[in-house]
């Protein structure tokens, strides 16, 4: 089974130093979303992906029981950059969390971690939207 366009879908991009990699994803943002996660889902294209989305940084497990692909669990901070990246094996109950507080869980397929070499500190980008000029001073 494919994951269906059953939750919002969303364009990102992930900034490495060398590349915008694309990304389509779901968003999960209450508790069922997240809990269903991609439960039952059979193939997952390689820039295909679910943001998971809290109320504020923290630590918050994830397993895959029930989960059918292997996924690579992106950990982000308040501001989209990666603090940490962690790897999911299909139908392990063991708890995976990031080593840093993280706000936001973007799940894709490892093989876009592995032929983009992203890492920590790149940052996750909605596409079409300016990045807001709050921190500037002004004069």
């Amino acid at each position: 089974m494919f994951l269906t366009s059953l939750l919002a879908l969303s364009s990102f991009f992930i900034q490495t130093p060398t590349d915008q990699v694309p990304v389509h994803a779901t968003i999960a943002s209450t508790e069922q979303e997240r809990q269903a996660g991609f439960q039952n889902v059979t193939e997952l294209e390689e820039e295909q992906g679910m943001l998971f989305v809290f109320d504020k940084p923290g630590y918050y497990p994830f397993w895959m029981d029930q989960t059918h692909v292997p996924l690579a669990l992106i950990f982000l901070d308040g501001n989209y950059e990666i603090v940490d990246i962690e790897y999911g094996i299909p139908y392990s109950r063991k708890n995976i969390c990031g080593s840093k507080p993280y706000q936001y869980v973007l799940e894709v397929n490892p093989k876009l971690i592995l032929k983009h070499q992203i890492d920590k500190g790149c940052k996750l980008i909605q596409e079409n939207v300016v990045p807001s000029q709050s921190n500037e001073k002004k004069s």
